[in-house]
């Protein structure tokens, strides 16, 4: 078994209050900054709990989606370091998408992407989340609105075209003005009745270059983009777990306590 490190947290990337704050200042909500714990990583995280509850803060102030959706606006090529630098430099959408779902873990939500091929040829992004749906809490929830309008405005701006997405959801717990509200904003159809969330980009957007494609920026982010996800796998006490039941061909015999010893 791999050496575990001393010091596991609940991380998440500094870019997720970046965009909160800003929509806090846009929307003008008082701003508080999240306490920081003692136990950060080495690329700059915020503990997950203190953002968490910053959002449902804001979401008191100022009701859901407006939050999200603004937060989401301010997104850049910088917010998340090299995640979203490597994304707004790939040289088409499909590399956009699929280098998102494997580098998903980098921003530290408990949020994770899947990527699937349809035989039609389009993209479909899986948004898992380790709750069940009936058992969501209102910050899973608000996380969940955030997670997938920010990837949706990453795509609309690193688009040099217009991209019509589609959001599959469960249901829908907005009401119809918000709904249409947010596909005007967003340049996206919501549909409801979706067993899983998930993003849907069809196959006539996947292959056009992005605006701000560029080569050797893509590279050069996305091997520090490998090296932050193998630091983050070593200290996050979810990824460790969720890495531990992975390499497990069956969980009905593992208990807290096995995977207690696992972390050390």
């Amino acid at each position: 078994m791999n050496k575990k490190p001393n010091k596991k947290n609940l991380s998440i990337n500094t870019g997720w209050y970046k965009l909160l704050k800003l929509s806090a200042e846009y929307l003008n909500i008082e701003c508080i900054d999240p306490k920081h714990t003692s136990d950060n990583i080495n690329f700059n995280s915020l503990d997950v709990r203190s953002v968490r509850n910053f959002q449902r803060y804001l979401t008191e102030q100022k009701s859901d989606p407006l939050v999200s959706i603004t937060a989401a606006k301010f997104v850049n090529p910088l917010s998340f370091g090299h995640f979203s630098l490597c994304l707004w430099t790939a040289p088409n959408l499909l590399t956009l998408l699929t280098t998102a779902c494997d580098y998903s873990k980098s921003l530290g939500s408990p949020i994770k992407l899947h990527f699937k091929m349809t035989l039609k040829g389009d993209a479909e992004i899986y948004i898992i989340q380790h709750e069940p749906y009936d058992k969501e809490t209102v910050i899973t929830q608000l996380g969940l609105n955030l997670f997938i309008s920010t990837i949706i405005e990453i795509i609309n701006k690193t688009s040099d075209y217009s991209v019509v997405s589609h959001i599959m959801l469960p249901s829908w717990p907005f009401s119809d003005t918000d709904k249409k509200w947010i596909e005007n904003e967003t340049n996206c159809n919501i549909h409801t009745g979706s067993a899983m969330r998930k993003i849907i980009i069809e196959r006539r957007y996947l292959y056009t270059e992005l605006k701000d494609r560029d080569h050797d920026v893509y590279t050069t982010s996305l091997n520090a983009l490998r090296q932050q996800v193998i630091d983050l796998e070593s200290n996050d006490i979810r990824l460790l777990v969720y890495n531990f039941l992975d390499k497990q061909s069956t969980l009905i015999d593992i208990n807290g306590t096995d995977i207690a010893s696992y972390l050390g």
